[in-house]
């Protein structure tokens, strides 16, 4: 991959490929006017932008956004080296993007499900960078620990990282299981909230996963068990929200709570019937307790 610079046609957006600090190049597009700062978009784990859908064409409009893709994720080139792979270089990663793009102010970080321990990880890294935090319906650290309020996912999860290693064999079930419409059995078993968005808003993201390394995915799931940013949760100084929802049953709304209570001088915002795609269930809410937030900073 070559650095370059597509121009869209779409929200007047630019795209790029960053090179990083080991030579992967990542990709990020940049689009909104910018009058009231920049927010930089984190994704959740194999995710590549499906999430910010309904939220970006509402932010755009008084804001810039910078939105990326994780090594291995999207349209980001896969590492050389798979052990790069880990919340610590995603945070380098986004600095290498920070640096291209040359902000001039401080820019504002918002990130989703493991996006959130993304923004914690950049902020210990590169504290004086950043205005505020806000973190959208995901944890600090350990991301299987508690999903669905057991430790299931994380006694499962060796065997599932066991079996991305098998040659050709695993990523043709992989491909052919998440291209089948599981988008309603999401729906079904309560992992969204159907009164709030449609089971179809779900199928981006698996189309997502089918089209990525399966053991790339195992390595970015074992890279957010492992990390925590909870021993310096306390010494966060900047303006922090914490967005929770009481029906997520990745992110328990217990967890958002803690999560809030570690954080000195940080706000909570409930998303009442929310479930862990927030960003795609109240989108003009959360534009408008977005745009509170940072006028308030001034």
């Amino acid at each position: 991959m070559t650095q370059t610079t597509a121009q869209s046609l779409v929200s007047n957006q630019s795209e790029y490929w960053v090179k990083s600090f080991d030579g992967t190049y990542i990709w990020y597009r940049r689009l909104g006017s910018g009058r009231l700062g920049t927010f930089i978009l984190c994704d959740g784990v194999g995710c590549a932008g499906y999430i910010w859908r309904k939220l970006i064409p509402l932010l755009e409009k008084d804001f810039r956004i910078i939105h990326w893709n994780y090594r291995g994720h999207g349209r980001t080139d896969v590492p050389d080296d798979l052990d790069s792979i880990s919340i610590e270089n995603f945070a380098k990663d986004l600095d290498a993007i920070t640096r291209h793009a040359r902000l001039k102010k401080p820019f504002y970080l918002v990130g989703h499900s493991m996006g959130v321990q993304v923004i914690f990880e950049y902020y210990h890294q590169f504290p004086k960078k950043v205005a505020a935090l806000v973190a959208m319906t995901g944890t600090y650290g350990h991301m299987l620990d508690h999903v669905f309020d057991t430790k299931l996912l994380k006694m499962v999860f060796p065997l599932f990282e066991r079996l991305t290693r098998i040659p050709g064999i695993f990523p043709f079930i992989w491909q052919k299981t998440l291209a089948l419409r599981i988008s309603k059995w999401v729906a079904r078993y309560g992992v969204i909230n159907p009164t709030l968005t449609h089971p179809e808003d779900m199928e981006p993201y698996f189309q997502d996963l089918a089209a990525m390394n399966p053991k790339v995915f195992a390595i970015t799931l074992k890279a957010g068990s492992q990390h925590t940013a909870e021993s310096w949760l306390k010494h966060i100084k900047i303006p922090t929200m914490v967005f929770g929802g009481n029906r997520d049953n990745f992110t328990p709304d217990w967890l958002s709570h803690h999560m809030k209570d570690m954080i000195p001088n940080s706000q909570f915002t409930a998303l009442p019937g929310g479930s862990h795609i927030g960003p795609l269930e109240f989108p003009e809410f959360i534009q408008l307790r977005l745009e509170k937030f940072v006028k308030e900073l001034d």
